[in-house]
């Protein structure tokens, strides 16, 4: 029989996980905000059989950032990007389109939803649960929370067919095999990966791990994350702070932190986490704002030395798209499975529109513009 409890925290401090889910051991004693400055969504970590798994609520607050916010991730987030877009008679309609969807969406209470397996991470690890299991954990949710629209991250498929299948982004896989094929793009990528290789071969740049992160060092990660994600991208990103950097040591060695350097300074850092099937990229964080010192390139070619160590693909994330082709990576659509149905017609609509204009307009632009 499948034994679920919600975990508190002294739960937590005794199961002594230090996995992804560790991170909650803090939100759950501290709230989320003091580690990520923008999340005020309440977290959750639930056991099923052992197995510990993060939940996030979001009671229908508009929040500061995509991942606890359905309206952000969808609506808001994508306005940011297509802000940036430089073909006029693209940009101007899909700014109306999106304003459009956020005044209809907020009115369908878009935001009310519990989030299975959201590490509060870009990126997040499969759910591996057998259909039984995950069967009484959304019947669990559905229960517990009979308002909110359940969505769950990392699964390929749902075992009824009573779920809504979201289309959440377009990612990119890079995998060892794409060395050995044949053919003049083969090649191409192969002389690419080379090129950025010189830079960790030169000693250009050079990567150490982080074995604690002390107060002045997470001042210095929190900037170089927020020059990217925050600054360069959009405010709506996860705004971590220097006490999330500062507690990874403390709750999570799963999550590995490893130094840029250039010529004995720190430029920056990289981040990343391994499965059985799969290493995950993290977070990214550096000085080099227009690229000519190569340390994004670097960072990826880091990545991908450690791919190849390991014989494992590397989930390389979304966004640069063209970037991450040039060094073999594939494109593939990430979906997000949302239960809906023990809602009121009237969020269920919501739910159905975002899910039609998403899997139809969605793809295709996410396609077509190698996002």
């Amino acid at each position: 029989m499948n034994q679920i409890m919600m975990m508190d925290v002294e739960q937590m401090s005794d199961c002594g996980d230090k996995g992804l889910v560790g991170l909650f051991h803090g939100y759950l004693k501290e709230g989320v905000s003091p580690f990520i400055e923008n999340c005020l969504q309440q977290p959750l970590v639930l056991n099923i059989d052992g197995k510990m798994i993060p939940l996030v609520v979001n009671n229908g607050d508009s929040g500061g950032m995509y991942l606890s916010s359905p309206l952000i991730f969808y609506v808001d987030y994508n306005i940011d990007f297509v802000k940036t877009m430089r073909q006029k008679r693209i940009r101007y309609p899909l700014l109306v389109l999106l304003g459009g969807l956020k005044w209809l969406l907020t009115r369908f209470g878009i935001n009310k939803v519990v989030y299975l397996n959201n590490n509060l991470l870009p990126n997040n690890p499969s759910l591996n649960l057998t259909d039984e299991q995950l069967q009484k954990v959304t019947a669990r949710l559905t229960q517990d929370f009979p308002n909110h629209a359940i969505c769950i991250k990392g699964i390929e498929r749902f075992p009824t067919s009573n779920v809504l299948r979201l289309l959440a982004r377009q990612i990119y896989i890079w995998r060892p095999e794409v060395l050995e094929e044949v053919g003049k793009k083969a090649v191409k990528i192969r002389s690419t990966l080379k090129a950025d290789a010189k830079l960790l071969d030169q000693g250009k740049v050079t990567f150490e791990p982080f074995i604690q992160v002390d107060k002045q060092t997470a001042q210095q990660l929190r900037g170089f994350y927020r020059s990217v994600y925050v600054n360069k991208y959009s405010h709506l990103s996860a705004d971590y702070s220097e006490k999330w950097f500062e507690s990874l040591a403390i709750y999570c060695d799963s999550f590995k932190l490893l130094a840029v350097k250039q010529n004995g300074e720190l430029s920056g850092f990289i981040s990343y986490f391994e499965t059985d099937d799969m290493i995950y990229s993290g977070l990214v964080g550096h000085d080099d704002h227009d690229g000519e010192k190569g340390i994004y390139r670097a960072c990826i070619r880091q990545l991908v030395f450690l791919a190849q160590a390991g014989a494992k693909p590397l989930h390389l994330s979304s966004g640069v798209g063209e970037f991450k082709r040039r060094r073999g990576a594939r494109a593939a659509m990430e979906y997000d499975h949302v239960l809906v149905e023990h809602l009121s017609p009237w969020r269920r609509l919501g739910w159905r529109l975002l899910g039609k204009l998403f899997n139809t307009l969605g793809a295709k632009v996410m396609t077509e513009m190698k996002v």
